[in-house]
């Protein structure tokens, strides 16, 4: 049994102040003149938006040119989404030295980042660490084979599924996106990107603990320093809780809102190179 994970606070959104992000809305894709207008919102989103920082609980990446922006009606229901936050907080829940048993420090030193990632291997301060838990589970591509905790092993169908859905439902089309905005063929980045093909694609549970209000002030309210994603694609799915911040083009730094049935886009830094 999986408890619901609906008992989340809602962020007062009365007190923040939000980004202005682009939605593009997937159900237009296959429209007449859908994709079109797509891409022109698309190219607000990639180019004039602004500069990015997560610094936040939830979320982390970094993105030194613009390229946030959200995605609705993507024909994954929230109950599916719903499901792989109840798998996450099933595994965080598990003994610590369970979660270790996945957990190989050399590996992740050679740059092996699939299975889990403990709390408190990142110096953030002087005597702060810090507070990430992250387990990754690469693209099932017939290439990557491990074995998962019994509680995600038990599911593993389930997650595949999920997994699958993320790269064609979402990931496929904003691809497809990109190359007609670029007027390059439309399978261009497509066939880079195949699902089936060996890749570092992954699906990632992050878990935050919470910190006091004297070691948040050590190291300036940050969970997470800033950094850069190596893939092409980040898809964000958050919980209704700010955390994520961006800088926009004034250099104001503005939270980004979690909205209900959707998810938050990042660009990242290979689609950068291959652009």
């Amino acid at each position: 049994y999986l408890h619901s994970i609906n008992s989340f606070a809602q962020t007062n959104i009365t007190t923040v102040d939000w980004a202005e992000l682009v939605t593009l809305d997937l159900s237009q894709f296959e429209k007449p003149g859908g994709k079109e207008a797509l891409v022109q919102q698309l190219e607000h989103a990639v180019r004039h938006v602004g500069k990015y920082l997560v610094s936040r609980p939830t979320i982390d990446a970094y993105q030194h040119h613009p390229g946030f922006f959200y995605v609705k009606n993507f024909n994954i229901s929230q109950e599916e989404v719903d499901r792989q936050f109840a798998l996450g907080r099933e595994f965080y829940d598990l003994p610590l030295e369970e979660k270790l048993k996945h957990h190989n420090l050399k590996d992740l030193e050679a740059g092996e980042y699939n299975g889990y990632r403990p709390a408190g291997l990142r110096s953030l301060a002087p005597g702060i660490v810090d507070n990430i838990q992250v387990y990754n589970i690469p693209k099932f591509d017939g290439h990557h084979h491990r074995q998962h905790p019994a509680v995600l092993q038990d599911h593993i169908d389930e997650i595949e599924t999920f997994s699958r859905k993320c790269h064609s439902e979402v990931v496929v089309k904003l691809l497809r996106l990109f190359a007609l905005l670029l007027e390059v063929p439309e399978d261009f980045f497509v066939k880079d990107h195949a699902y089936n093909d060996f890749g570092e694609d992954h699906l990632r549970y992050m878990h935050y603990a919470a910190r006091s209000a004297s070691e948040n002030a050590k190291v300036g309210e940050l969970y997470t320093p800033g950094h850069t994603d190596l893939g092409s694609v980040t898809l964000l799915f958050r919980q209704p809780v700010a955390a994520l911040q961006i800088l926009n083009n004034e250099g104001q730094w503005k939270w980004v809102k979690p909205q209900d049935a959707t998810i938050t886009i990042n660009t990242c830094d290979a689609l950068t190179a291959l652009t």
